[in-house]
């Protein structure tokens, strides 16, 4: 868990992963699990409003 909060804490946000991945299964009983799954998430849902808010995709020339 530690590792994982470490990876969340250096602005890695995979809540997608996290809600969806076999190998987060085992984790997904651990008391902390998901208070870090939702700081993932709200980081996650951050990183994308900054990105959107930033011109980000057409920046990248990505559709809209």
């Amino acid at each position: 868990m530690s590792l994982l909060e470490r990876s969340i804490d250096g602005g890695f946000h995979p809540a997608s992963s996290m809600a969806r991945d076999w190998r987060f299964d085992p984790l997904r009983s651990a008391p902390d699990f998901n208070q870090i799954f939702r700081r993932a998430e709200e980081l996650q849902r951050q990183a994308l409003e900054t990105f959107r808010g930033a011109g980000g995709a057409r920046l990248l020339g990505l559709p809209g």
